[in-house]
């Protein structure tokens, strides 16, 4: 995967995001920049196995909005899946861009 840059509107900051693919497995990776270009947050969570081509995993521990942040922006859709990631978990989402 080619890295595509999109922006996002979070929690009242307008944030840089880049789609890339996490070292080692390939697996889909959004990292988030603030306006400084400072690293902000992760949205994506890195499996230890390979996921299948076009989804990757959405963390929402923290905060749901981030999801409903990505999924307005047309960035990803949830497939109605969720994935355990520790105590936790996470939704299995399609990459939309």
């Amino acid at each position: 995967m080619s890295l595509k840059e999109f922006t996002l509107d979070w929690r009242g900051e307008t944030l840089r995001g880049e789609l890339r693919t996490y070292p080692h497995i390939g697996n889909p990776v959004i990292q988030l920049y603030d306006e400084e270009g400072m690293p902000y947050t992760t949205a994506s969570i890195n499996l230890p196995y390979s996921l299948p081509e076009g989804l990757i995993v959405i963390r929402t521990s923290e905060n749901n909005s981030l999801l409903v942040a990505l999924e307005t922006a047309g960035i990803v859709e949830r497939t109605g899946q969720t994935i355990p990631v520790g105590y936790a978990c996470a939704h299995l989402c399609r990459v939309l861009i």
